[in-house]
């Protein structure tokens, strides 16, 4: 502190960075009103750099902010979380935009934090798109570094469901039909697509995702759409990968209960 007191250009960045580091293991602390946390003390110092045109690394202060927004998020500030996070968003995009090999995994690390910021104040579109566009950019590097990059774009893949099923419940809590279907339809073409990477990690839960689809579709008596679950759902029990799955027998109970409900009712309407 007292060198940057000095020379703020030279040691303000560094206090800064400091700063940052050492309040990574508090972020669960509650903070006293009033208080002053250490990153938000590194984010006052880099927005006062920036103010001054003092040249700092810019990817530092978009990762105090990420690490800011959560812990407003812990500690109740839902909507100030969000705007932190959407700043943070803001600059790593920017940082990509210059140069997406070393900041690319950055951004699509902050926009996930920013879906859960828009999925903690209720914004559901906003937190698919969020975390939709993490994954797109995020994929790229998983397919060339899968060592580095393989559990986090997993763990983003898991995110996108469970925002596609909540949309979802949304739509039908409203009553819109349209826009529930396509929800789970999207969830349903997600898994198909990653069970073709991986029938042993993604199986399992796209068979769990065409029982939602036909579920929802037969309380609407959509018969052309049930139709289509059926195969969807007739071709994944006869699949040899899955029928290998320690999972298998308790899921191809499930869906062939499934497949019998969708029959009847599409016989029925």
């Amino acid at each position: 502190r007292p060198l940057s007191e000095q020379n703020f250009a030279v040691y303000g960045p560094r206090l800064a960075r400091i700063l940052t580091l050492i309040s990574v293991p508090f972020m669960g602390v509650l903070i006293r009103e009033g208080e002053l946390s250490s990153v938000e003390e590194a984010v006052s110092i880099y927005s006062k750099l920036r103010s001054e045109n003092i040249s700092f690394n810019h990817a530092d202060f978009a990762h105090s902010l990420d690490i800011y927004s959560a812990s407003l998020s812990r500690n109740g500030n839902k909507q100030q979380a969000l705007d932190i996070s959407i700043e943070a968003v803001k600059i790593y995009r920017k940082l990509a935009h210059d140069n997406h090999a070393t900041h690319g995994p950055s951004l699509a690390r902050s926009l996930a934090n920013l879906s859960d910021r828009f999925s903690e104040n209720n914004q559901s579109e906003e937190a698919l798109l969020s975390i939709k566009e993490s994954v797109e950019v995020l994929e790229p590097f998983s397919k060339d570094n899968s060592n580095a990059y393989g559990h986090v774009l997993t763990a983003s893949y898991a995110v996108l469901s469970e925002r596609l099923s909540k949309l979802a419940d949304k739509y039908r809590g409203t009553g819109d039909r349209k826009n529930e279907i396509k929800a789970m339809n999207e969830m349903v073409e997600l898994y198909q697509t990653l069970a073709k990477r991986d029938m042993a990690a993604y199986g399992p839960r796209l068979g769990k995702s065409l029982i939602d689809q036909a579920l929802r579709l037969s309380k609407y008596g959509d018969s052309e759409g049930l139709w289509k679950a059926h195969d969807k759902l007739a071709s994944l029990v006869c699949n040899t990968e899955f029928s290998k799955l320690p999972e298998y027998p308790g899921i191809a109970m499930d869906v062939k209960k499934m497949m019998d409900k969708v029959f009847l009712d599409i016989i029925e309407s």
